[in-house]
């Protein structure tokens, strides 16, 4: 089953040009540098029900155990780093493997 893992962000403050192009060079080697990613997005949150959150990221994984090894990752370190003390945000998981089908 898939692990889909969900951040609605909001930024406290703008990233400078040079974490701005490392954060994007981070988020390009993810999928092929971490076992079991298969998806990884970001970009502009585009619903009418933002509530502020501005930007949307949502990474897909084979297993659970996929995403929580990717949180002890030195790529994921790395984004923690740059990212939280600028972030504001709501997260939710979804884990097709233990949720009924509706």
């Amino acid at each position: 089953m898939t692990y889909y893992h969900v951040i609605l962000e909001r930024y406290t403050a703008p990233f400078t040009p040079d974490e701005q192009r490392e954060i994007e060079e981070i988020y390009g080697r993810i999928r092929s540098e971490v076992a079991g990613c298969v998806g990884y997005h970001r970009g502009p949150n585009v619903s009418p029900f933002a509530q502020g959150h501005t930007h949307v990221h949502i990474s897909i994984w084979e297993t659970k155990a996929a995403h929580d090894a990717y949180q002890v990752h030195p790529l994921h370190d790395r984004l923690v780093d740059i990212i939280v003390p600028k972030l504001e945000a709501v997260v939710a998981d979804l884990d097709t493997g233990s949720t009924p089908r509706a």
